[in-house]
């Protein structure tokens, strides 16, 4: 696993797990600030691909040739600006806009059904998990909540032989944080490097 992913894995995890354990434990707390965590979620993020980009330039700097000649003043920093953009920012980034979209969505969804379908703080934390999961395994991710949902309700419909409506909110984040602590294999299956950025 690289330098990147750990750092990346661990901020993401730490949070994730901060989040459950505040959903379970001071959910009032949560319903509260679950905006705030929302953006701390982006600035970490944002802050850890800023670390890797400034690294990766003193790398650079610092490596013999052929390395350093692919700074200025022998190259544009323009390639560096494309190299750290499509290595650190552009699965976050594209996480980041489907989260926005997610978060829209689901308030919208919520408004206008009365309130149905949500908690208020869910989207929040729908958004969160997108955002410190990235790209591509938000599509997994968003996947697997769906199935493990239709499959929970299918039991209770089996068993309990009636039709009952289960809140998604108890799932978002554990299946995030087990897709998290899944990363070193799913990085090695053809499905990640096919919808990888």
């Amino acid at each position: 696993m690289s330098m990147k992913l750990e750092i990346n894995l661990i901020f993401s995890l730490v949070f994730l797990i901060a989040l459950l354990v505040t959903q379970i434990f001071r959910r009032p707390f949560l319903g509260k600030y679950a905006k705030q965590a929302y953006f701390v979620a982006i600035g970490g993020v944002a802050l850890v691909a800023g670390i890797y980009s400034y690294l990766q330039f003193m790398a650079w700097v610092s490596a013999p040739p052929p390395a350093r000649y692919l700074l200025p003043p022998y190259q544009s920093i323009n390639y560096f600006l494309f190299y750290v953009f499509a290595r650190y920012w552009a699965n976050y980034i594209l996480a980041f806009l489907l989260s926005l979209l997610t978060l829209g969505g689901a308030r919208w969804l919520n408004r206008r059904y009365g309130e149905r379908f949500f908690y208020p703080e869910e989207p929040y934390l729908i958004a969160s998990a997108i955002i410190l999961i990235g790209s591509p395994l938000w599509l997994f991710y968003l996947i697997s909540v769906l199935a493990i949902y239709c499959l929970y309700i299918l039991i209770w419909v089996l068993i309990m032989r009636k039709n009952i409506r289960v809140s998604f909110y108890y799932f978002w984040l554990p299946i995030g944080i087990a897709f998290l602590l899944a990363i070193s294999w799913l990085s090695t299956t053809k499905w990640f490097v096919l919808f990888k950025i």
